[in-house]
C-alpha cells in the first residue's frame, strides 16, 4: 500500500470532490436520496483516509511495506464477514419479503 499512497490520495480527493458535488446537487434538488448518497461516499472517504493513515504508520514505524498485504488481507476478510452477516442476517427478508402497502384510500390494502 506504501507504493499506492499517491493513487490513495488521489481516489480520496476524487471522493471529496464528487461528495460536495452531490451534496451540493442534493440540497439544490431537495433529493434527500442525493445527500444520503454523498454521506455514504464521506464514509467511504473515511475508510479511505484511515487505511492512507495506517499504511503510513507502519512504513514509517518499520521501514518497510511488509504489512501491505496484511492491510489487505484484514479489509478482505472485513468485507467478507460483514457481508455474510448481513445475508444470513436477513434472509428471512430476502426470501419473504413484506407486503408493501402505500397507504391511499384508492389502493385496496391486501396485507
Amino acid at each position: 500500500m506504501a507504493h499506492h499512497r499517491k493513487y490513495v490520495a488521489a481516489a480520496v480527493a476524487l471522493n471529496t470532490a464528487i461528495s460536495v458535488v452531490e451534496a451540493a446537487a442534493g440540497y439544490q434538488a431537495n433529493s434527500l436520496s442525493l445527500l444520503m448518497d454523498s454521506v455514504h461516499n464521506l464514509s467511504d472517504e473515511m475508510a479511505l483516509v484511515a487505511i492512507w493513515l495506517a499504511a503510513g504508520l507502519l512504513l514509517i514505524l518499520t521501514g518497510n511495506s511488509l504489512f501491505d498485504p496484511l492491510i489487505a488481507g484484514g479489509i478482505a476478510l472485513w468485507i467478507i464477514v460483514t457481508t455474510a452477516h448481513e445475508v444470513f442476517g436477513s434472509h428471512e427478508e430476502l426470501i419473504w419479503p413484506d407486503k408493501i402497502v402505500c397507504g391511499h384510500a384508492d389502493h385496496e390494502a391486501t396485507a
